[in-house]
């Protein structure tokens, strides 16, 4: 499914690097439109396997066969291959939950598409000898805590020990009647670096997951703050010990310990900081990117006893939206006495209160500041120094947005009655 306009190209090709297969919702009355025909063009040329969904043919305006018609004719004029062109099609409605192969099935539930989607898909790729090393070093390397990327951004490997690349082991559980869980486990044979390991005398044993430079591979691990243990990186030992006075009478036992990590701490990318940037604002979850802005409003900037009925400040981006990216306004307590742009912890403290948030729309992201500019024009004690915006935490850690402080059409409306 696509939103109301096309421009969006990057998000789109990001995306389909990303998934191994579509599934095309088309509307049984309004049929293809021309978003639709733009997005699958990017999927057809990813070479991924469509599966189309027919949807709202429960409204009694609905064409579910001349839409089916439609969407081939479409596969046809963005030449798909003979396997893309063979989809499977289903017909349905989202809203009343259900889906059939065909128009005369009976229409009991979603089933159907589940189905053609495990049908269709191809299951991901496992990837048997992935090219992803393992370090080990005595050093101490970095905090969890206080670590800064400016510090782990040029990590040499020279005297560090290499591991080697992981055996890849696949586990499925079946105990679920209904479905199947499968995870990878990445194994690194550490033996030979047991006596480090165990030598009281090693204060710091640190490892590091590193990919060779250029590599556009991927891994998302589980992190030790994850889960209670179970899926936590750790060093499995097996070894035995005797048990017995006397060899004759001796029992040899194999037993595991079982080593948690203590610390763990990922660098996705390194940001450099653009000292020019200043017509620019990015805000980001995983860079940690946030914006300061000052805004001129106090309690003389309107009438006095007004009542703001609206003020919304509008903000634009260069390029390509993100849509659904959520930001949030806090109006700063004071302004910190420093001239850095780079902190160890976030020096904007902010009030607790009159914060907003909203999402960004077709390059434009709309955030009130009623609440907060009323509470100016009401309480003396109450100082505008200044406004965060950030990324509120439901976005995806690795989306980030950016906007132009020198656009148009930036602008800050404010409707208020005053007597």
């Amino acid at each position: 499914d696509t939103p109301g306009h096309a421009d969006f190209g990057g998000e789109v090709e990001r995306v389909m690097k990303m998934v191994d297969g579509v599934m095309l919702v088309v509307d049984s009355h309004e049929g293809p439109q021309a978003q639709t025909r733009f997005v699958l063009q990017k999927a057809l040329a990813a070479g991924l396997l469509p599966v189309v969904f027919v949807n709202k043919i429960d409204r009694p305006n609905a064409q579910p066969a001349k839409m089916q018609d439609m969407v081939l004719e479409l596969f046809l004029e963005l030449e798909a291959s003979d396997e893309q062109f063979n989809a499977p099609f289903l017909f349905g409605s989202a809203k009343e939950g259900f889906a059939k192969l065909s128009l005369e099935d009976k229409s009991k539930d979603m089933m159907p598409l589940f189905q053609a989607i495990v049908d269709r898909v191809p299951s991901p790729v496992i990837e048997n000898n992935p090219n992803l090393n393992l370090y080990f070093s005595t050093d101490s390397i970095f905090d969890e805590s206080n670590s800064l990327v400016s510090e782990l951004r040029n990590v040499a490997y020279d005297e560090w020990v290499n591991v080697g690349i992981p055996s890849v082991e696949v586990v499925i559980d079946t105990s679920d009647t209904i479905s199947t869980f499968q995870e990878t486990v990445l194994k690194w044979d550490i033996g030979s670096l047991v006596e480090t390991i165990i030598d009281t005398s090693t204060l710091y044993r640190t490892f590091s997951l590193s990919l060779p430079s250029g590599s556009s591979s991927f891994f998302e691990l589980y992190s030790r703050e994850y889960s209670s243990g179970s899926l936590d990186p750790k060093i499995e030992v097996y070894y035995r010990r005797e048990i017995g006075s006397n060899r004759d009478s001796s029992v040899v036992d194999t037993l595991t310990r079982i080593i948690y990590v203590s610390e763990d701490i990922s660098v996705i990318e390194t940001l450099e900081i653009d000292d020019n940037g200043d017509d620019n604002i990015l805000i980001s979850r995983a860079r940690g990117s946030r914006a300061i802005l000052n805004i001129p409003f106090d309690s003389l900037s309107l009438p006095q006893y007004s009542v703001i009925r609206s003020a919304n400040l509008s903000l634009f981006q260069p390029g390509d939206s993100i849509n659904n990216f959520s930001v949030r306004m806090d109006p700063l307590k004071f302004l910190p006495d420093s001239g850095s742009s780079i902190f160890n912890a976030d020096p904007y403290e902010t009030l607790g209160l009159y914060f907003s948030s909203a999402k960004v729309a077709s390059n434009k992201l709309q955030i009130s500041l009623k609440s907060y500019f009323q509470s100016v024009l009401m309480t003396d004690s109450l100082t505008n120094v200044g406004l965060k915006f950030s990324a509120s935490t439901t976005n995806d850690l690795f989306e980030s947005v950016n906007f132009d402080l020198n656009h148009v059409n930036n602008k800050l409306e404010i409707f208020y009655v005053s007597p």
